[in-house]
């Protein structure tokens, strides 16, 4: 009876297996025969079936560029509830004083092991709070950095750290926060008091993203789940994708409205009703050149953004695009890599990419308004160097942008025209986003370590 296989059609009693190890043989024996001529070099021109010199170059459009930033009036922010400054993500032009001095320099818990990020810092009124590995939430003064009160929200025993350190929102006096581990506590932000907790079914590693009564968070299998404010009861869960490499960092979901925009695992990006979860419009972001080894890790870190009109999403992996918030049409897309969200303020947004560029793209078509180099910056088709030099995303101050480093360094630029206008020593290894609320920027170094400067 005859059997297929992938060389051909082959009859089952055709070879007797003494024949079939002789012919194996025979084989061998021509590839090591071969082995020993000379290679037969072709005549003519080698042409690459990739041009890597071409790939993920983005060139400045001189009309974009003309323009200016267009950016709205700096204006100072009394909170910074969640990354962004608000559960849209949408950044803004936030005021300070400049050029900017320490105000103060405290411990708020233990240092973060190699691959995992510190969650960002949040910002009300009267307090910066901060989670570190372990679950330990501190309350600091936004005056002096003293510290107002403390919680463990991770009584667990496992000591393992997982790719963040916990997840941190505010809203209404409420501090709702998870460690990265199954459990999920409201607490009283004025006093540290539990309000009540939760037990997910598995790690929880997105958000929480708050608004109008929901808490959404996701969980390291791509679940998302929206609780109740009031007393943590689950409202509903969908399934989300799960990419199976992922890599340090979780995408808090971005909320305008109704609009629940996910992003994840298998580069998904999905847009959900937020009272039911039902399915509005979803994408796959996977760049449809594979260069590098990494290009194939589609898993989405940068918090995606929604300014209402139009969604924002950047892979690591790749590509940055802008989808329309109501129907999912894409609108423009940039060949551009980044593990940090996008900071968007008026008609520009700015990114930090992976590759230590900073740009800033015109909001409506992408267009390049200029783009410079940070330190160590390095060729995004070149194998990266071990330890290669990593910037936070960056932030709007005063129509200046700010990027700090994991070489202890914060770096300013001109909002308007990309210049350089000087970089000074903040201490720590800073990895984790920056937050500015109140006149002052607050950085979590990675020993664990809140510095303050305004």
């Amino acid at each position: 009876m005859p059997i297929i296989s992938k060389h051909g059609l082959i009859s089952r009693h055709a070879i007797s297996r003494n024949g079939l190890m002789m012919s194996l043989l025979a084989v061998l024996m021509a590839g090591l025969s071969a082995c020993g001529q000379t290679e037969i070099i072709l005549p003519g021109e080698r042409i690459a079936v990739i041009d890597t010199s071409t790939t993920n170059i983005l060139i400045v459009d001189d009309q974009a560029a003309g323009e200016g930033a267009g950016l709205p009036g700096a204006v100072l922010n009394t909170s910074f509830m969640t990354p962004g400054g608000s559960v849209s993500h949408r950044g803004g032009h936030f005021s300070a004083e400049l050029p900017l001095q320490r105000a103060f320099s405290v411990r708020v818990g233990i240092s973060a092991d190699e691959g995992t990020d510190m969650a960002q810092p949040v910002v009300n009124e009267n307090a910066v709070f901060t989670i570190t590995p372990g679950g330990e939430i501190t309350a600091s003064s936004i005056t002096d950095g003293a510290e107002l009160w403390t919680a463990d929200i991770d009584p667990s025993t496992d000591q393992s750290q997982v790719s963040i350190s916990g997840g941190l929102g505010l809203i209404d006096g409420l501090l709702v926060a998870h460690a990265g581990k199954e459990r999920l506590v409201a607490l009283n932000a004025a006093t540290g008091e539990e309000i009540w907790s939760m037990q997910a079914p598995h790690f929880l590693v997105g958000g929480p993203s708050m608004v109008a009564g929901f808490i959404i968070v996701t969980d390291i299998n791509g679940r998302v789940y929206a609780f109740t404010q009031s007393n943590g009861e689950e409202v509903w869960n969908r399934i989300g994708s799960q990419g199976q490499t992922r890599i340090p960092g979780a995408a808090y979901p971005a909320i305008v409205d109704n609009d629940l925009i996910v992003a994840g695992g298998d580069g998904e990006l999905i847009s959900l009703n937020l009272t039911d979860g039902s399915f509005n419009w979803g994408d796959t972001l996977v760049p449809t050149r594979l260069v590098t080894a990494l290009d194939s890790i589609a898993d989405i870190t940068a918090h995606p953004v929604h300014d209402g009109g139009i969604v924002i999403a950047v892979t690591q992996s790749g590509i940055m695009v802008a989808y329309n918030a109501r129907t999912g049409r894409l609108i423009w897309e940039q060949p551009l890599r980044s593990l940090t969200m996008p900071w968007l303020a008026g008609d520009t947004l700015f990114v930090s990419t992976s590759n230590n560029e900073l740009l800033a793209l015109r909001r409506s078509d992408g267009a390049v308004r200029w783009k410079t180099d940070l330190p160590g910056r390095y060729n995004a088709n070149e194998p990266v160097v071990e330890n290669a030099l990593r910037h936070t995303a960056p932030v709007l101050v005063s129509g200046k942008v700010l990027v700090a480093n994991h070489r202890g360094e914060m770096l300013v630029f001109d909002a308007e025209t990309g210049s350089s206008e000087g970089d000074f020593s903040i201490g720590g290894s800073i990895t984790t986003d920056l937050s500015i609320a109140n006149g002052t920027v607050f950085a979590l170094d990675r020993s664990g370590r809140l510095t303050a400067w305004r």
